[in-house]
């Protein structure tokens, strides 16, 4: 029996997505994060970070609301996406992103090689490659060549929460497994910390409202992708059906063709063949008359 007693606060975790922009706003925790994820860029401090940011381009165009807007020491500019559902568009939401980002950097007068690099990170509970890799990362390459790059200085992260494999490094496997909800196992003093700063988001009355009122869109949101996914399997299924079908009528049409040509081919034959045993029996006729007219040849 279900304890109607229970907070609902309580099952909310950093999968929240205003969870995760009240806990990732602050550099103290976003910037340990980045350094897990970006080893290599050696990131040393956040000067720019927006919660839910909310960016348009134009009156007809769509708008863009960023769940945390980073940029470090270098004006190199993140956002950090948590994607509890797939619905189906990733990569294409993380190539308008991208392209908003750039909107939002380019100032009037700024020349294109001034166009800093992007990173767009979507953290995922799925594994949207299907590969069970916890880490995607695309940039553009020559597809003629694939050791050219384009070097367009844009990045797209796809992290998969869900995946076991020992690709990454513990620090970020800590942080992934956290966020999938499994934190005994593979925890830490960063991790640790998030817990806390979750708790805390928690708790606050101003957050509380619009964290449950996420939940219920979510809620909307998951059915919603899941009719969808239905959908589309139902009309992939009867797709297949009609084509297996029509195939199967090809057949049996080849087969009904191929021996009504048979049937056809063995009349025209017996026609044949009659015809020459009647020239056959008529030229028999002339020899017998002319045999007895002028006798034995």
């Amino acid at each position: 029996m279900q304890d109607k007693t229970r907070n609902p606060m309580d099952k909310i975790t950093i999968q929240n997505r205003f969870v995760f922009a009240a806990v990732m706003k602050e550099p103290k925790n976003s910037l340990p994060f980045l350094q897990r994820l970006f080893p290599n860029l050696d990131i040393r401090e956040i000067r720019y970070i927006e919660a839910e940011k909310t960016t348009e381009t134009t009156l007809e165009a769509k708008g863009v609301r960023f769940d945390v807007y980073l940029k470090d020491q270098e004006d190199r500019a993140f956002t950090l996406e948590m994607q509890v559902v797939n619905t189906g568009d990733l990569p294409l939401r993380s190539r308008y992103y991208g392209s908003v980002m750039d909107i939002d950097i380019m100032k009037r007068g700024m020349l294109y090689e001034e166009l800093p690099p992007t990173y767009v990170v979507f953290i995922c509970p799925f594994d949207l490659f299907g590969l069970g890799l916890h880490r995607y990362s695309f940039q553009y390459k020559c597809m003629e060549n694939d050791t050219i790059e384009l070097n367009d200085r844009t990045t797209k992260i796809f992290l998969n929460t869900k995946s076991r494999k020992n690709d990454v490094p513990n620090e970020l496997r800590a942080f992934l497994d956290y966020i999938d909800g499994v934190y005994e196992e593979n925890k830490d003093d960063y991790v640790d910390q998030l817990d806390e700063a979750v708790r805390i988001a928690k708790m606050d009355a101003n957050q509380r409202r619009v964290i449950m009122t996420y939940e219920e869109e979510l809620r909307y949101e998951v059915r919603h992708a899941a009719k969808a996914a239905a959908e589309k399997a139902a009309k992939a299924a009867a797709k297949a059906a009609a084509k297996a079908a029509a195939s199967e009528a090809r057949k049996v049409a080849l087969l009904e063709g191929l021996e009504e040509g048979r049937a056809e081919g063995r009349a025209e034959e017996r026609i044949n063949t009659e015809r020459e045993k009647k020239r056959a029996d008529a030229a028999e006729e002339l020899l017998k008359a002319y045999q007895e007219k002028y006798g034995a040849l």
